[in-house]
């Protein structure tokens, strides 16, 4: 699943139509589109309905599935104040002005445009002080998605809309759904790249049953947990299906004992392979 995430109505009709996505009318706060493998939420301008839509998403994310993982790619306009208009670009730093925080979205796939830094404003930005590209979602879009996948599969394609020779006020709803449009292959590129990128890393998550029954039957810190987490993903690509969960790791009083069992089960793995080898 790709969960595509757009501010404005017109941002979304060309990705609706192309898409052919219908609207899901289960969905109460936003409207929210489906179609094969793609989901759709408009959620306004500004941070707050840009986080709540992302949040609105990550729901149905959870009750549909609890073994993949979604990607997720927002999607819109913005502002620079030397670049072409129709310029499309993908965010490699998003800067909250607000707040000063910075975020980097790490990139193991391509992405089509330039990467640029992408500043999050409260207001539409008419001086163009700095050399950014300007908009009004990525931050929260960013700080929200990453709480339901990893940070790989979620990214940021802005498409040019104004500059200083054609300002925010000729900005049109025309405009905007003419950009979109002109960039409807860029944008199916990068939703085919994250979701296939989410995909290869579903496949080596741990099974998220086998974690909840292990987190119920032992108390693991957070620090614990990740560990625990990060052992699984090396079990799973190591021993496939085979599960960890078994009578003698049950017999484990103590998280950490259960940590050093999953450790030295691998290590063994990793002897055996070497041996293999030789």
């Amino acid at each position: 699943m790709i969960n595509i995430v757009v501010a404005l109505a017109t941002e979304s009709r060309p990705l609706i139509d192309h898409f052919g996505l219908t609207q899901d009318p289960g969905v109460a706060g936003f409207r929210v589109f489906r179609g094969d493998g793609i989901r759709l939420v408009v959620t306004g301008l500004g941070r707050v309905p840009c986080a709540a839509g992302v949040a609105t998403l990550g729901a149905l994310d959870a009750r549909a599935s609890r073994a993949g993982m979604s990607a997720w790619l927002n999607v819109g306009i913005a502002g620079h104040a030397s670049h072409e208009v129709g310029e499309g670009v993908h965010a490699v730093r998003i800067l909250e002005a607000a707040t000063g925080r910075s975020w980097y979205p790490p990139r193991i796939v391509d992405l089509p445009g330039r990467g640029e830094t992408v500043c999050t404003v409260d207001a539409p930005e008419t001086m163009y002080a700095e050399p950014y590209v300007y908009d009004m979602e990525a931050s929260a879009f960013y700080a929200t998605a990453v709480r339901y996948s990893t940070a790989e599969t979620v990214q940021v394609y802005k498409i040019v809309s104004d500059n200083r020779g054609d300002g925010v006020e000729t900005v049109s709803k025309h405009r905007v759904r003419e950009a979109v449009m002109e960039h409807l292959a860029a944008v199916e590129q990068a939703a085919a790249a994250l979701s296939t990128l989410a995909d290869e890393i579903s496949a080596t998550q741990p099974r998220l049953e086998e974690i909840e029954r292990m987190l119920q039957r032992w108390h693991f810190s957070v620090s614990q947990q990740h560990q625990l987490r990060a052992l699984l993903r090396k079990w799973r690509v190591l021993r496939g299906g085979v599960p960890v969960l078994d009578a003698e790791l049950n017999r484990c009083p103590s998280a950490r004992s259960v940590l050093a069992e999953i450790e030295d089960r691998l290590g063994e793995v990793y002897r055996g392979a070497k041996a293999g080898e030789s």
